[in-house]
């Protein structure tokens, strides 16, 4: 009777009794193939629905290869979660994000596996919907000031999971430094910035942008800035990638002692990254706006960053920012630039 039970279950195994949506497959070492539905992966364990078996555990460890037809969060060991699929193309398996990076993968890379379904439900019922990082440091302001500040900065982006799979929808950023001269408040900066996307074909999405800073450093009182335009990944790899931006801009500026502006124009952004080695980090952004009326008449803003984890949840961020205006009201100067040696906490 053993037997005959030994028998079945391999039969089962080995042959698709699967119906219509359960299209996954697990790969054995011995060479076997499990059909159905792949519902999470963690701690070294597999948990398998199977249409004659039911939910079957399997240790990872005995596993060549999994094929996943549907969108879910695969995180592999030392690197982040993403929502993409794993594939298996000539006996060799590969993680593909849905951005369409593509890594190869064995199975003892995979650390976790949630489907979207399940994630979605426990962030309804209150998890976590964001993720981003706490940023706090000092920075130092050479232009218009010559002078040391403190920084803080905010950011967060909605979760893939939340957005059914779109990478980076909507991301939130906001920066604050403040300087104080014998004890007292003497100038601030501040930023807050909403950037949306929406994939609208193959790495290819629409994006809108709403930009507001003010600059006491530069007798800047507000700037209000919208941006409207397409977003295009150039390169996608695992370790690195680039993208560039071109649409339109409306510019308001209210300056303390000089005329109001306000400005149509386009903008042209460049965004690069790099994972160097383990978690050291590299990210330039860009972005150059002139003006319809007068191309010659731009603004220009860079950011450079160098980031290392200290562990899990901390890192270490340095930072460059250079804010150019060739045609700055009389009494300012073009140029401010500023160092941020920076201290954060992710979530």
């Amino acid at each position: 009777m053993r037997r005959f039970v030994f028998v079945l279950s391999m039969l089962l195994l080995t042959f698709d009794f699967t119906p219509n949506g359960l299209a996954d497959s697990v790969r054995f070492k011995n060479g076997d193939v499990l059909t159905g539905k792949v519902m999470s992966l963690d701690k070294g364990k597999l948990v398998f629905k199977h249409s004659s078996l039911g939910s079957v555990t399997i240790t990872v460890a005995d596993i060549s290869a999994i094929n996943a037809e549907t969108d879910m969060q695969i995180k592999l060991k030392d690197a982040e979660a993403r929502v993409g699929r794993l594939v298996v193309q000539d006996d060799v398996m590969a993680f593909v994000a849905n951005d369409g990076a593509r890594v190869a993968a064995t199975s003892d890379q995979l650390d976790t596996i949630a489907t979207l379904e399940s994630l979605s439900q426990n962030a309804a019922a209150g998890q976590q919907k964001f993720s981003g990082d706490v940023l706090i440091g000092i920075s130092d302001i050479r232009g218009n000031s010559e002078i040391s500040s403190v920084f803080l900065r905010g950011e967060a982006k909605l979760s893939e999971v939340m957005a059914g799979g779109n990478p980076d929808p909507l991301k939130m950023k906001a920066d604050y430094g403040h300087s104080k001269e014998k004890g007292e408040l003497s100038s601030r900066r501040g930023l807050g910035q909403l950037r949306y996307d929406n994939e609208i074909w193959n790495k290819t999405s629409l994006f809108f942008v709403e930009k507001v800073s003010f600059d006491e450093f530069r007798s800047l009182d507000l700037r209000a800035e919208e941006q409207i335009g397409l977003a295009r990944k150039l390169i996608v790899q695992p370790k690195y990638g680039a993208s560039a931006d071109f649409g339109l801009t409306r510019i308001d500026s209210f300056f303390e002692n000089a005329p109001n502006q306000g400005e149509f124009g386009l903008v042209l952004g460049a965004h690069v990254h790099w994972n160097i080695i383990g978690s050291l980090a590299f990210t330039q952004d860009f972005t150059f706006r002139p003006t319809f009326e007068d191309f010659s008449d731009y603004l220009l803003d860079s950011e450079t960053g160098l980031a290392t984890k200290l562990s899990t949840n901390w890192k270490v961020k340095l930072l460059y920012q250079t804010f150019y205006d060739n045609d700055p009201p009389a009494s300012v100067e073009s140029s401010d630039r500023n160092l941020i040696l920076s201290f954060g906490h992710s979530f």
